[in-house]
């Protein structure tokens, strides 16, 4: 994932990430911590905060997870990375959704892994190989939906999340909302880390 926060960043000038998931999760966040437009909240949120806060964003990436189900029927972008599910038995029916999966000959196993000593693995990196992902498919996928965004709005649609301006108010419960307005930006891009214990 931290290709992904580092593309973006550069290549959109106006662009947050709020990194979350359990106290597991802060290794993922590590190198984050003085960057102004990534705020890390793993371990620091509750799952209900972080549930909350899902109404705020224009994206959420991300594993698999509660998180992502619960953001399922959302208005805004969902990127979820299936591992053990498909797009048949878990996506399909997701409203603006895009789902990424690797391409191991075990996909999709249908199993609740606890480790990976059942999943072939990826040479280079170590994680599962249903699991590795380029990020230029994500970068890709953030900078063009902004893009349509920025041109619906212009074409003057009424979509309450096809709006594109400068700083926009948010009005989050949670404690982030004053971080993100001070960053001036005005697209916000939800992070899943890892995920929260059950």
């Amino acid at each position: 994932i931290d290709a992904v926060i580092a593309r973006s960043l550069v290549q959109q000038k106006d662009i947050s990430f709020v990194t979350v998931g359990d106290e597991l999760c802060k290794i993922l966040e590590q190198g984050w911590k003085n960057e102004k437009r990534v705020l890390t909240r793993s371990g620091v949120w509750s799952i209900r905060e972080t549930l909350t806060f899902l109404n705020e964003v224009d994206f959420v990436i991300g594993p698999e997870t509660g998180v992502l189900n619960a953001a399922s029927t959302l208005p805004c972008r969902k990127i979820v990375y299936l591992s053990h599910s498909s797009v048949e038995n878990l996506t399909k029916h997701w409203v603006n959704t895009k789902s990424l999966s690797g391409s191991p000959p075990c996909f999709p196993c249908h199993r609740m892994h606890n480790g990976n000593k059942h999943c072939n693995t990826d040479n280079h990196t170590g994680a599962a190989q249903c699991a590795v992902f380029d990020p230029t498919y994500i970068v890709e996928d953030i900078n063009e939906h902004i893009l349509r965004t920025i041109t619906a709005s212009s074409a003057g649609s009424r979509d309450s999340r096809m709006h594109y301006w400068r700083g926009r108010s948010l009005t989050s419960k949670t404690h982030v909302a004053q971080d993100l307005m001070c960053n001036q930006a005005p697209w916000v891009i939800a992070v899943l880390a890892g995920w929260f214990p059950s």
